[in-house]
């Protein structure tokens, strides 16, 4: 069996004190936090980052049977830290998380191993957790999922459809080569960017290379997102463009004015 290091396990429980948290083990950066605003985390999101300790993933939004105490669907979201020179277990492990059908597949592995009394247990302090990294790794570990043959991943930026076949290529042939050490920046998944224009506006903020697959948008295929491609300007409407021609001469009034005073 391959062995994974640095498994971390979120989910809540049952009681309302037991908000969503990080079981036994907590992952020593929140290297994910700066793609946050592009990605819902209660929701299917896979994010995918070189960070200083390595190459992390984070699946997020995995289904629970369980409930919390109003009938809340409980989610988990699971994070590795790093996966370098692994990259063909990434891409399995990412792959999962692109499939609908895993998905369900790890949510229900993730109940049998931590049930609601386990889960109360940990979260309420009477069970250390101390084997939820080994446990969540094995389960990873043995995941099976179809990963498509390989893409052609563009250089730069990109953003693509999640229900593209060939977006999907390309984003998992990032994905493998973030693993080899050959690409730098994200990869990830967003169902709050639903157009191109928002996905350059996410590029930009984050200062580095993104592959971005987008849920619910309008994009068809792999569209970069580089300087080659840029955003196109806001359109203004006549009223505001008179409006501020309008202040404008006011403006140059009000200076040759004080400049006539300056002189008489």
């Amino acid at each position: 069996m391959v062995m994974i290091a640095n498994a971390y396990l979120m989910t809540r429980g049952t009681p309302r004190r037991n908000d969503y948290a990080f079981l036994g083990a907590v992952p020593p950066s929140r290297w994910w936090d700066r793609v946050n605003p592009y990605v819902f985390m209660e929701s299917p999101e896979v994010v995918v980052a070189r960070h200083p300790g390595g190459v992390g993933v984070l699946i997020s939004g995995l289904p629970s049977a369980r409930r919390d105490v109003i009938g809340t669907a409980i989610r988990h979201t699971v994070v590795i830290d790093d996966l370098r020179d692994q990259p063909e277990l990434l891409c399995r492990i990412v792959a999962a998380g692109l499939d609908p059908r895993t998905r369900t597949a790890l949510g229900e592995h993730l109940d049998e191993e931590f049930d609601a009394g386990r889960v109360d247990a940990i979260m309420d302090g009477g069970d250390a957790g101390t084997d939820v990294p080994q446990r969540v790794a094995e389960i990873l570990a043995t995941v099976s999922a179809d990963v498509p043959g390989p893409g052609r991943d563009p250089e730069g930026s990109w953003v693509g459809g999640a229900d593209d076949e060939g977006s999907r290529r390309a984003f998992l042939a990032r994905v493998r080569r973030l693993a080899a050490e050959e690409a730098s920046g994200f990869a990830f998944t967003s169902q709050a960017i639903a157009t191109a224009r928002g996905a350059g506006e996410a590029a930009g903020r984050l200062g580095a290379p993104v592959a971005i697959l987008l849920v619910d948008g309008d994009v068809d295929g792999v569209q970069p997102l580089g300087k080659d491609r840029p955003l196109p300007p806001e359109r203004r409407s006549p009223a505001l463009l008179m409006t501020g021609l309008a202040l404008t001469g006011v403006a140059v009034a009000v200076i040759l004015w004080w400049i006539a005073r300056r002189v008489l």
